[in-house]
């Protein structure tokens, strides 16, 4: 903390791993920063997976010059309380709006940030409408790699088939003027021609990725291992996939 004190023009910070937001460390360094009286010349940069909130914390963020702000989110439907268990979808619909009427108060650069899996990439419609609403470009974290077992390409092509018609659909409902490259995708100017973007590159990829459902029994092994601690269901929360799943072992 000392040598972060004294080191000189310092002008952004970026914050990674965890909930940022109840991490001990992130609070101890906004306030050090704020009592050394540099925090208006420095940017942070930070993400929360919306399951919390601290006035203190944001108190502290507000007297920086810039915050990016990321907000990571896969799902706005039921599924997220499965996915990010033990948290609630009303709850963290509650802290997405609030996190984003903070940003859009204090104009910082404020973004969603995916990754989807094979889980949740059916209602990958629901985040990008959400962005649509409130222009707020969106980060794709990259294609999950590992664990494999929760790759898009675990679902069969008939599913992926589906999920890419759905997507597509919601794409043609909102048209937009050009699709010229976006350099850069933090513009809210072009944020819905961004949002665009990444949803195509989300049909492109369900339409040609490998087909990897045979890794569909490590899937349903894996989440019998975690219901056994949880005491529940992953059809409940996509009772379409019952007999895909029960295919599989479930």
């Amino acid at each position: 903390m000392q040598d972060l004190k004294q080191t000189p023009g310092l002008h952004y910070l970026h914050f990674l791993g965890g909930e940022t937001v109840i991490t001990p460390g992130f609070q101890t360094i906004l306030e050090a920063l704020v009592d050394r009286g540099v925090a208006s010349q420095v940017a942070i940069g930070f993400t929360t997976n919306l399951t919390v909130w601290s006035d203190h914390v944001v108190e502290l963020l507000c007297k920086f010059k810039e915050v990016n702000l990321g907000l990571s989110i896969d799902s706005l439907t039921h599924i997220n309380d499965y996915v990010r268990y033990p948290s609630r979808i009303n709850k963290v619909n509650g802290l997405l709006d609030q996190w984003v009427q903070l940003g859009q108060q204090q104009n910082w650069i404020t973004q969603l940030r995916i990754t989807p899996t094979c889980l949740t990439v059916h209602d990958l419609d629901t985040v990008y409408q959400y962005a649509w609403e409130n222009k707020l470009s969106i980060e794709s974290c990259n294609f999950i790699n590992n664990p494999e077992f929760f790759r898009i390409g675990v679902l069969p092509a008939e599913q992926r088939r589906a999920v890419s018609e759905k997507l597509q659909h919601w794409i043609d409902l909102h048209p937009i003027e050009s699709m010229s490259q976006i350099i850069n995708t933090r513009d809210p100017s072009v944020a819905h021609n961004q949002i665009i973007q990444d949803a195509q590159s989300y049909v492109d990829y369900l339409d040609t990725s490998e087909d990897e459902s045979y890794r569909l029994p490590d899937l349903i092994s894996y989440l019998k291992r975690l219901e056994s601690n949880r005491g529940n269901s992953i059809l409940t929360y996509l009772p379409q996939y019952e007999n895909l799943f029960r295919s599989a072992g479930y």
